[in-house]
């Protein structure tokens, strides 16, 4: 179970749920790991403000792959949707991530991409 505070478009909402973690590791004969982290949440939510409904959703797949430490490749996606009930409006939150460092230690991709929408 989940339950906190969330920015939604017009005021906070308290949402409470479930979620479903699956975290995976894999490591080759050659020495390379690689953990993988998905999760999958939804529940109810309430606006502090207005009283209004709400459902969430959101999906959550996180990449992590290295050998002996470096090279590393971290990378990692997250999509939220915040349904409205009733008129109230809908959020709409998306990220995309990726950390690289070569085998120098030598960071050589690092963006984080954030969008959001309501609606």
């Amino acid at each position: 179970p989940f339950a906190f505070n969330v920015p939604g478009c017009s005021e906070r909402v308290h949402v409470s749920g479930t979620f479903h973690v699956v975290l995976t590791s894999t490591v080759s004969e050659s020495g390379e790991t690689t953990d993988r982290f998905h999760i999958n949440a939804d529940g109810a939510g309430l606006g502090l403000t207005s009283g209004a409904a709400y459902s969430i959703h959101e999906v959550i797949n996180a990449t992590d792959h290295a050998r002996d430490g470096m090279p590393r490749v971290s990378s990692g996606n997250d999509t939220e949707v915040l349904h409205g009930e009733g008129g109230a409006p809908d959020l709409f939150f998306r990220q995309h991530y990726q950390f690289t460092v070569n085998a120098n230690g030598e960071i050589t991709v690092d963006f984080n991409n954030i969008e959001g929408i309501c609606s």
